[in-house]
């Protein structure tokens, strides 16, 4: 019985830590969803042609670091930019 308790503190450590990664994905997915949802709201207030609106939509959201990027770009330099 003594052999079986470090083998269940392992077992259970090893859950605790593979439950904890999980947590920390899935916030940070909801941290990013909400962040693109914004993006396109964002896009709205720059003076730019519909279309060109869509096209950076989509650029921005093409991947997770151009959302970062997107949202590191301090907001009086975004609305000279359109």
């Amino acid at each position: 019985m003594q052999k079986m308790r470090p083998v269940m503190e392992n077992l259970l450590a090893q859950s605790n830590m593979a439950f904890n990664k999980t947590v920390d994905a899935v916030g940070n997915e909801d941290r990013l969803f909400a962040k693109r949802e914004k993006v396109f709201i964002e896009l709205m207030k720059l003076d730019l042609e519909k279309m060109e609106k869509f096209a950076a939509n989509t650029m921005i959201l093409s991947a997770e670091e151009n959302v970062d990027t997107f949202y590191g770009i301090p907001e009086k330099l975004q609305t000279s930019l359109g």
